[in-house]
């Protein structure tokens, strides 16, 4: 959601500052761009890594953890656990596989739909536009 968003942002103005300067026609320019925006991306991915790595459990789970090993409960298995929610688990699972075929095929070719819906747009055009489509996705996160 966000982070897409701010990679289109980021994206949107490495494009619209190569084509001031007149070189954004050159593919090396645009893999620089390409790259940059996803390694900025990563970068705060890193800094969010020891947070996760270093976090404890919360105070309910770790609670309950130890009532389960106090009053030797057992850890009910697998199947016990499809059997309670198996109809939760199977409509999450298609929930989510249709999220991702509209999602995935909403980012990966919306510059080639901008591109076809409207003729004659440049690369500043079709950027900005492919952010649009992705702050317009926002609120459904």
């Amino acid at each position: 959601g966000v982070g897409q968003n701010l990679g289109n942002m980021v994206f949107f103005f490495l494009t619209l500052g190569c084509t001031n300067k007149g070189n954004c026609d050159e593919a090396s320019i645009v893999a620089m761009n390409y790259r940059i925006s996803m390694g900025i991306s990563l970068i705060f991915l890193t800094l969010l890594l020891p947070y996760r790595i270093t976090r404890s459990e919360s105070v309910v789970y770790e609670k309950m953890k130890k009532k389960q090993a106090k009053e030797g409960l057992a850890t009910p298995g697998y199947v016990a656990i499809f059997k309670h929610y198996s109809v939760r688990l199977i409509g999450t699972m298609g929930s989510w596989f249709l999220w991702d075929i509209i999602m995935y095929g909403n980012s990966l070719f919306s510059k080639e739909v901008t591109r076809q819906v409207n003729e004659g747009l440049s690369q500043v055009d079709i950027t900005g536009y492919t952010w649009l489509y992705t702050a317009a996705a926002l609120p459904g996160y």
